[in-house]
């Protein structure tokens, strides 16, 4: 066999991984459809995506590291451990990729999320 049958051979076995790995708007999106067509009119549920943290309690831990990332994990962590942490609340990385997903647009629903979670800062912080 020669070089050039083994590479197209290997690439394939690579895109039919990448393309296994996909979501279904993904792979739409790769077969050509426009992304507009591919978009899903409805509102995700991406489930909790924020996290507050305040008061001696956290809402998330070291196991949601991919979720909330170091600082957010770091945050929790230390407000669990009774060190003096401000009150505030973590951003989950769903709401971010879904941010750039939609082309810089957020969602409703995570806006009045995250205002009920500003309510809750304010009366935690006394402000």
């Amino acid at each position: 066999m020669s070089k050039r049958a083994k590479k197209q051979i290997n690439r394939s076995r690579v895109t039919k991984l990448r393309t296994k790995n996909r979501s279904s708007s993904q792979r739409r999106v790769a077969k050509g459809a426009s992304s507009k067509s591919s978009i899903r009119k409805k509102t995700p549920r991406l489930g909790k995506t924020i996290y507050f943290f305040g008061d001696g309690k956290a809402e998330g831990d070291r196991t949601l590291r991919d979720l909330l990332g170091g600082k957010g994990v770091g945050l929790a962590e230390m407000t669990k451990a009774g060190l003096p942490v401000p009150p505030g609340f973590t951003i989950s990385t769903k709401v971010c990729t879904h941010y750039y997903a939609e082309g810089s647009k957020s969602l409703v629903a995570i806006d009045s999320e995250m205002n009920k979670h500003l309510k809750h800062l304010e009366k935690a912080s006394g402000m």
